[in-house]
């Protein structure tokens, strides 16, 4: 509220930053909360905790909208903080532990940057289409196999901007007409298909193509000029 000063809590609220309900329940200043925290070291470490401090505090005098952030604390926590006016004056803090949620992000980051060094230490050049029929994933050697700018690739085009650019080296329309009823579902059956293709360039490619578990279509070229 105005004079800065606990109104409600939850119990929630005690259990995260382990403060006593009865003191709780005496009303305490926000200012005083935050050096209670501070004391047992449950902030995000500050270089300068006074000036911190009176940048909280400001909050109650400058804040008109939702504001949020993520308090990296001691213990590998991490909590998203929401602040947003009272209608009656003063300011709401909601707390929530999204450590677990971080530490997922952060893997499946990882995990992403594993995968896309190994597709693009790879010699086929692949290519998947999500079921929205917009690019999702590419490795370096489709953007050089097809001479397209990585840059465009990596905007997620549809199927067919991505055809058109290829059709440059392969104007066969057969093959084209087959990706697409694949990628769109219009096909009878969406099984594993193989062929050979001979390009303007006198390339021959290995393709095949094969759908997904999430209903994606993985296409896989593979220069085959010097066997052939």
């Amino acid at each position: 509220i105005r004079d800065q000063r606990l109104k409600f809590s939850n119990k929630a609220f005690g259990r995260l930053w382990d403060l006593d309900e009865r003191w709780l329940a005496t009303r305490p200043s926000d200012g005083e909360i935050l050096e209670r925290l501070r004391d047992a070291r449950k902030l995000p470490e500050q270089r300068d905790f006074a000036s911190w401090k009176r940048e909280r505090l400001a909050l109650y005098t400058n804040v008109l909208d939702e504001r949020e952030e993520h308090w990296h604390l001691p213990r590998a926590v991490t909590l998203h903080v929401t602040c947003q006016p009272h209608p009656h004056g003063g300011l709401i803090f909601t707390y929530a532990d999204v450590s677990n949620q971080m530490e997922l992000e952060r893997r499946f980051n990882q995990l992403s940057s594993v995968q896309r060094t190994t597709i693009d230490h790879l010699t086929e050049a692949l290519a998947v289409f999500g079921t929205d029929g917009r690019l999702k994933l590419f490795n370096k050697a489709f953007a050089e196999q097809w001479h397209i700018d990585p840059a465009i690739l990596s905007g997620q085009p549809r199927f067919a901007d991505v055809f058109a650019l290829c059709r440059k080296l392969l104007p066969d329309e057969g093959h084209w007409s087959q990706l697409t009823m694949l990628i769109t579902g219009a096909a009878q059956e969406r099984r594993v298909t193989v062929d050979r293709l001979s390009r303007a360039d006198e390339c021959v490619l290995s393709f095949s193509a094969a759908p997904l578990p999430d209903g994606s279509l993985l296409l896989s070229y593979r220069d085959v000029t010097d066997t052939a």
